[in-house]
């Protein structure tokens, strides 16, 4: 455990219980028979608490000194990973934006058949046909969770 943990383990604690605690102060209309839209704020709350703990009270290992400065400095940030990090904001923008003009299910299909395809290190016309099929078959069960069995309307579009 690093110093850092430690401050990110307190972080998240805090962050825990004040979503824990804003709940109960928070007025809501209440429902019959149904928990309230508070449940997922309680459930998240007291997740954060419990990894906050997690973080802070993980096992210590002992380092001797000499194991500390024998160790190779870990690369975080590999090479070209912050140029990814942008295409994909900016590609996730792009979706955002015409979202509502083509659709959900065209444009979900074009964001994640190129996200899947620029992120894999291999791109071939394999990779391309694996990334597009996969991102057919996830629009197609997400726009039919969300229409069908949850009831909920998704941007339909030109299309």
């Amino acid at each position: 455990m690093t110093k850092n943990d430690k401050y990110i383990g307190a972080f998240i604690i805090l962050l825990g219980l004040y979503m824990f605690i804003q709940t109960f102060w928070t007025s809501y209309p209440n429902f019959p028979n149904e928990p309230g839209p508070v449940l997922m704020p309680k459930v998240i709350g007291g997740g954060l608490f419990l990894c906050g703990l997690g973080l802070l009270l993980w096992p210590k290992k002992k380092e001797k000194k000499e194991e500390i400065y024998s160790k190779e400095e870990i690369v975080y940030i590999q090479e070209g990973s912050l140029k990814r990090m942008f295409i994909i904001a900016g590609a996730f923008i792009c979706y955002v934006a015409i979202l509502n003009i083509i659709g959900f299910i065209i444009s979900t299909i074009v964001f994640l058949a190129f996200s899947i395809w620029f992120l894999n290190p291999i791109k071939t016309k394999q990779t391309f046909i694996i990334a597009t099929t996969t991102a057919i078959g996830m629009s197609i069960i997400v726009n039919f969770s969300f229409s069908k069995l949850l009831n909920i309307r998704l941007p339909d579009g030109l299309f």
